[in-house]
């Protein structure tokens, strides 16, 4: 019934629908699946959702030409980052290839310090008086080690990367993480330089 409604109306009400209601109207039939796989859909969908996530927005823009050449791309990107941006355990590229800041729990005066992560399983806290250097292990499960001590990874709302223990937390701008996942499933294009 409704592939007798003029596509410019059907158009602007699947524009209206949430995530849920999209996916649900795609398995109605073929007809609805390509209509509802539209990247201009998707895209307004993307934009909206991650317009307050760190990073994401110069994703976006780097890629929206790359996403509309391909049809259904921002559909697939959209569903890849969401699955993304819930992950809860790390790897060794997450720890080396993003920006870390170290800051005290129980001194909110403290300033933040920069962490540099090294693939050899090493880190260095760069404080204004001292540089320290100190060990890191990543356990099958994706919790992380820092001097023998566990944290936990957890995302904020905008999405950052962050691993706290008791007393110390330690955040990072998840952007890298999902630059190199997408590039990873060639949903961007690859660097290479």
């Amino acid at each position: 019934m409704l592939e007798f409604i003029p596509f410019e109306l059907f158009y602007s009400i699947v524009h209206e629908l949430d995530e849920q209601a999209l996916r649900n109207l795609e398995r109605v039939s073929r007809y609805y699946n390509i209509l509802t796989s539209d990247n201009g859909v998707w895209s307004q969908k993307a934009l909206k959702r991650w317009e307050n996530k760190k990073g994401m927005s110069k994703v976006c823009d780097e890629n929206r030409k790359f996403w509309f050449e391909s049809p259904g791309a921002w559909k697939r990107v959209y569903k890849f980052v969401e699955k993304e941006a819930t992950r809860t355990s790390l790897d060794v590229n997450d720890l080396v290839e993003n920006i870390w800041f170290c800051t005290p729990i129980d001194n909110p005066w403290a300033k933040d310090t920069s962490i540099t992560f090294y693939r050899d399983g090493t880190y260095i806290h760069h404080h204004e008086f001292f540089n320290a250097s100190f060990s890191w292990s990543i356990a099958e499960d994706g919790s992380i080690r820092l001097n023998q001590k566990l944290f936990k990874l957890t995302r904020c709302s905008n999405w950052n990367l962050k691993i706290s223990s008791g007393n110390l937390v330690f955040k990072s701008s998840g952007a890298e993480s999902f630059k190199r996942k997408l590039r990873e499933a060639d949903l961007i294009p690859r660097n290479d330089n």
